[in-house]
């Protein structure tokens, strides 16, 4: 992260996560590979140090602040990218007038395009912080007219109705990029996966010892 600081760590870390099951779900209709995942994400880790400067604006703060920054293993024209898919996380969709994006090749806004659009989908799905949704998969299908519909599954533990609601509303806010960028139409479906509880329970264990097996009871 290039000594780079951010409001929510773990916020940050989860949404890279998020946005790397994205990555691979969608990979049939990018192609991108391990270059493209690593820009993907050092935006999603970095998409909220702007924050530190005030919420108001902090997606173009965080441009800044990247473009800046010294990335390990990054070049300035990786940084460039990562910046540009960081400032993409909300508000504003790309526009070639936007500075630093102009001046990318076309490639590379393709790329900025497609990571932006993953960044920002899985920043709604931890819209509350919480890490809530823990998995995100993707069915993919084409319709005759060649355009893609893609149903986007996310697993979670979440038990309040409200907090499902929040998130809910946020994919449908910030799915625009994603559509943009791969043509396509989007659906969401929630599956309630709880956590597993672990239960303080009692098992027999054989110890060997002074020519005897002799049966212990321990907690677990």
């Amino acid at each position: 992260m290039g000594g780079v600081e951010v409001d929510d760590l773990d916020h940050a870390m989860h949404v890279a996560h998020l946005s790397g099951q994205l990555f691979h779900e969608t990979l049939a209709l990018h192609g991108f590979g391990e270059y493209e995942l690593r820009i993907l994400e050092r935006a999603a880790l970095l998409h909220d140090s702007g924050v530190q400067y005030g919420v108001r604006g902090h997606h173009k703060t965080a441009l800044r602040i990247i473009q800046k920054a010294r990335l390990e293993g990054m070049e300035q024209s990786d940084n460039n990218i990562i910046a540009c898919v960081a400032r993409y996380h909300r508000k504003s969709l790309p526009k070639i007038t936007h500075a630093i994006y102009r001046d990318l090749s076309a490639a590379d806004r393709r790329k900025a395009d497609i990571l932006g659009g993953l960044l920002r989908l899985a920043d709604a799905f931890d819209y509350e912080h919480d890490g809530g949704v823990e998995r995100l998969t993707c069915m993919i299908s084409a319709s005759p007219d060649g355009k893609h519909s893609i149903l986007v599954t996310a697993e979670h533990h979440i038990a309040q109705k409200d907090s499902l609601e929040h998130i809910l509303h946020a994919t449908h806010e910030k799915d625009k990029l994603f559509k943009h960028a791969f043509q396509c139409t989007v659906s969401f479906s929630f599956i309630y996966a709880p956590k597993p509880e672990l239960y303080e329970t009692q098992v027999s264990v054989l110890h060997h010892g002074e020519g005897m097996l002799e049966e212990k009871q321990q907690q677990l």
